[in-house]
């Protein structure tokens, strides 16, 4: 079966490619932004799936309703604590952020000098305060994309009530011939059990060993 992506670079099709056969699927999307323009779970929706949709961008809750109304849209920020945060939030709201130093980056940077930035003060949650009493059995997939504040999000990933059996997450500039361990959002998953398996120019696919789609030979992981 053939899908069309919806994804920057074709994340969708390799999620789709990992979950093969699965029809109705779960997924928890942090920093989803539009709910059909480049997003990495609007394809597995249109295939059954379902999930829990957070942005601390609260303009896209009306488009999520109308457009997605099987996925629950949260407003809120992601961070290590439950702690008052600093929004900057970018008119190309694909480069909102919580980080200063990467909303001054954007700024100064040509192509986006001409977007504006508004400063939103807001309360953030971790992720297992929002995920916890809302997962099924079965969590399939964790996306993030946060610009820069991908570790903040993950670090209560231990304390879910469920784990995902795959993490796909941005990590800008991880070169394969370096190692994973020089990353620290990757050790900080790799420690937790997770394998890379799949790799875009942005984002990294993680499966977690102890929950490894059946298709997949444990030679692919384990080497063996």
């Amino acid at each position: 079966m053939s899908y069309s992506t919806h994804s920057f670079e074709g994340q969708d099709r390799i999620l789709h490619s990992i979950f093969r056969g699965v029809t109705n699927g779960f997924y928890v999307d942090v920093g989803c932004n539009h709910p059909v323009n480049e997003n990495n779970t609007f394809s597995l929706y249109c295939s059954g799936w379902s999930g829990i949709c957070i942005d601390m961008n609260g303009a896209f809750q009306s488009d999520y309703n109308h457009i997605r109304p099987r996925d629950q849209f949260i407003e809120s920020a992601i961070s290590a604590t439950d702690q008052p945060l600093t929004a900057f939030i970018n008119s190309d709201a694909r480069l909102s952020t919580c980080l200063p130093e990467v909303a001054d980056h954007y700024s100064s940077h040509p192509i986006h000098r001409h977007q504006s930035v508004k400063k939103v003060s807001l309360t953030s949650n971790t992720l297992a305060q929002v995920c916890n009493g809302r997962l099924p059995e079965t969590w399939h997939i964790l996306a993030v994309d946060v610009e820069g504040y991908e570790l903040e999000v993950l670090s209560s990933l231990h304390l879910c009530n469920v784990l995902p059996v795959c993490v796909v997450v941005e990590i800008k500039n991880l070169s394969l011939l370096r190692g994973f361990h020089n990353y620290p959002v990757a050790s900080f998953l790799l420690g937790l059990g997770y394998f890379p398996i799949a790799k875009t120019p942005l984002d990294t696919f993680f499966v977690n060993t102890a929950l490894i789609p059946d298709w997949i030979s444990p030679s692919l992981i384990h080497g063996t």
